[in-house]
């Protein structure tokens, strides 16, 4: 085992010498056995175990298993309690994914904390196997083929080329003993199901059935790869570029094309349907993936990149400078004699200088947020200006303010407020420019 270990770390570039790595330990064969292995190849290793308090005395039977078995190897453990049962709750989600949630989410910053490079997962060849059968089962595409990644991100898997009888064999001959989940034999676990039931039939038709699948998604990944390629050229072909995102006309779409095409931003082939279908009709539908806010709107699809969050940016005088949501806005103050007219595009402004109070500042719309529109009487909310300039909700979310002490001096790109407008008594300005 030690040996294919190795072969699987040294061929897909997996961990570094000299490099650190966290272990996700849960106290079974799979993560003992790797916690050892890589222990015995000499790598830089902490342990890291999640007790998600779903077991009883079982789960702190492993805790404790786990405590004793990384003091015996001089290996740092970190532990965590999660109150499962209430997150899942709270999220609306199982507690499986409740659970892998809470554990990665803690992995990450782990690792950002200890300043280790990746998380080692114990999965191995016949995991990978049973996942291909469970896919299958659930229903997928070609990405659910084509197995585990040996690295996704920063998690690795270094046994994914051993079998379990390898990882069994492995703790016998170093006389290691390990602790089982009870819930792992609980076959109304669809995985579980398949592990116990399932692949015992398959293995009377094939006995190297967990070979054969392996190969099969070996060939499947290089059709994956021809076919993100051809993805990839039909999203460019399709997809209108606009501001802070793009938009496919329903009329471009053929129905793979549309779910390929919106399924690389991150939503399920629930939630692209769901557009699909809206799309056809005069009903709108919203989604938000981590990146983007996918709607249909007007017969169209339209994808618009999420906003960053962002402290407020004092903007400098007499220079331009790059702000935290990509723009770029360039100040400066000039006198009246120097400017030809005051009609300008509405990426740049002018304003009266003597009627600035303290320094400007650069940030995102606040909800409630009102100002006087230059050429119009009384003071609007900011919402309301921009959804009678038929900005969509996303685009609205895109817009920045200018302020100084008073308030809004410049909502950038649009229109300034009357407070700071240039009259004829005006002598110095200040000049804006939005990229």
């Amino acid at each position: 085992m030690i040996e294919q270990v190795k072969a699987t770390i040294a061929t897909h570039g997996l961990l570094r010498q000299d490099g650190g790595a966290l272990v996700a330990l849960s106290g079974g064969p799979d993560s003992v056995a790797l916690l050892l292995a890589l222990h015995e190849l000499g790598y830089h290793i902490e342990a890291a175990h999640c007790n998600f308090h779903l077991r009883g005395r079982e789960s702190d039977r492993d805790e404790a298993f786990c405590r004793e078995l990384t003091e015996r190897l001089a290996i740092r453990l970190h532990v965590c309690h999660f109150n499962t049962q209430a997150e899942a709750k709270a999220h609306g989600e199982s507690i499986e994914m409740a659970a892998r949630r809470l554990r990665y989410a803690w992995f990450e910053r782990l690792i950002n904390e200890r300043g280790l490079e990746v998380v080692c997962v114990g999965h191995h060849q016949d995991d990978d196997a049973e996942t291909l059968l469970l896919n299958l089962v659930r229903g997928t595409g070609i990405h659910g083929l084509t197995g585990m990644a040996y690295r996704r991100d920063k998690v690795v898997r270094p046994l994914l080329d051993v079998s379990r009888q390898m990882v069994t064999d492995y703790l016998d001959q170093h006389r290691q003993p390990y602790v089982c989940d009870s819930s792992n034999a609980d076959t109304a676990f669809k995985r579980n199901l398949i592990r116990h039931e399932v692949m015992p039939l398959l293995q009377q038709l094939n006995p190297a059935v967990v070979k054969t699948l392996r190969a099969d998604m070996r060939k499947l990944r290089a059709a994956e790869e021809a076919y993100d390629h051809a993805v990839a050229e039909t999203f460019d072909r399709l997809a209108h570029r606009q501001s802070h995102g793009w938009y496919w006309e329903k009329t471009d779409l053929t129905l793979q094309a549309h779910y390929d095409a919106l399924q690389r931003l991150g939503l399920t082939p629930a939630e692209t349907e769901a557009l699909r279908q809206d799309s056809l009709k005069t009903t709108r539908a919203r989604f938000e993936t981590a990146q983007y806010v996918v709607t249909s709107r007007h017969g169209r699809i339209e994808a618009t990149l999420r906003p960053p969050q962002f402290a407020p940016v004092v903007l400098q005088t007499n220079g331009a400078q790059t702000l935290p949501d990509g723009c770029q806005i360039d100040c400066h103050e000039t006198t009246r004699d120097e400017i030809d007219s005051l009609k300008t595009p509405p990426t740049e402004a002018i304003v009266d200088a003597d009627c600035l109070n303290g320094p400007l500042i650069y940030r995102a719309l606040q909800e409630g947020d009102r100002f006087r529109p230059f050429g119009m009487k009384g003071s609007r909310l900011v919402s309301d200006f921009l959804t009678d300039r038929h900005l969509t909700a996303t685009e609205r979310a895109w817009v920045g303010v200018v302020c100084d002490t008073e308030g809004i001096v410049w909502l950038a790109g649009h229109r300034i407020d009357h407070r700071v407008a240039v009259t004829a008594k005006t002598r110095r300005i200040v000049k804006l420019t939005l990229t």
